[in-house]
């Protein structure tokens, strides 16, 4: 398996997959794939079989960067193999390298099997609460 970041080229297997992966968000039209920077790509027998994306913050108070991870997802027809456990492994170096010293990510509750993928690469749940306002 590869990983890379995706190149514009990628755009509709990318969209395809993210519909795949999230069809309840893309039925709502909440989300839409579209071209940028830190979205993470793993590649096997030359299909993109998951993603995810890395955004930079830093904290200037704390100084401290952090990388919140979103998006997290493997093909289903993939699912079970490893693939998001060695992607989010890949994610962890890219981080490290970029000088990041935290990861955070958010979940939905109903996302049992990547609640277990998470804590297996290490991440634990901490007191979060999630809001969210369109403008």
């Amino acid at each position: 398996m590869n990983f890379r970041f995706m190149k514009e080229s990628d755009l509709n297997e990318v969209s395809i997959l993210y519909e795949l992966c999230f069809p309840e968000a893309c039925m709502k039209k909440e989300r839409k794939v579209t071209y940028r920077d830190g979205i993470l790509i793993a590649i096997l027998d030359n299909k993109i079989v998951g993603m995810l994306t890395i955004d930079y913050l830093n904290d200037n108070f704390l100084d401290e960067k952090c990388a919140y991870i979103n998006n997290v997802c493997v093909h289903p027809e993939y699912q079970g193999r490893g693939i998001g456990y060695d992607l989010m492994r890949e994610c962890e170096k890219i981080c490290k390298n970029n000088g990041t010293n935290l990861m955070k990510l958010t979940s939905q509750k109903s996302r049992i099997a990547a609640y277990r993928l998470y804590e297996k690469c290490g991440f634990y749940i901490y007191d979060t609460c999630v809001f969210k306002k369109y403008i």
